[in-house]
């Protein structure tokens, strides 16, 4: 693990590392939930995503999809020495700059509306299934 990941996890406070089983159950639901590129960074191909928003910050999650802070999500990140986590959206908004800060490219899923985030060095995009 690395610095940024334990700061990422004492300012979330609230936060469940998962175990490499459970990782797999949630990377397998991510993968098969979502197109994702086959080349470069391998993240979601967003070309084949009808219902997405460019956002310009994580506090505009609200304003976008029918989500509650209080739903859970699975922060995933590009860097597989990092296990997922789980928290709450209302976490990670609090705390987005310390999440995303573990690795380049960082996905929050949530599956309670089939949903993602990506924040990569060059955008902040979602989908808007719902």
């Amino acid at each position: 693990m690395s610095v940024l990941f334990d700061e990422a996890l004492d300012a979330l406070k609230e936060v469940r590392v998962l175990a490499d089983d459970e990782s797999r159950k949630v990377m397998d639901q991510f993968v098969s939930s979502f197109p994702i590129r086959t080349s470069g960074s391998g993240g979601i191909d967003w070309n084949k995503v009808e219902k997405k928003v460019l956002l310009s910050c994580i506090e505009e999650i609200s304003n976008q999809i029918n989500l509650t802070l209080s739903d859970s999500c699975f922060v995933i990140w590009n860097d597989a020495a990092h296990p997922i986590i789980e928290t709450t959206v209302g976490s990670i908004v609090k705390v987005f700059d310390d999440v995303t800060a573990v690795s380049f490219d960082t996905w929050i899923f949530i599956p309670k509306n089939n949903n993602v985030i990506e924040s990569t060095p060059s955008s902040l995009r979602m989908t808007t299934f719902f």
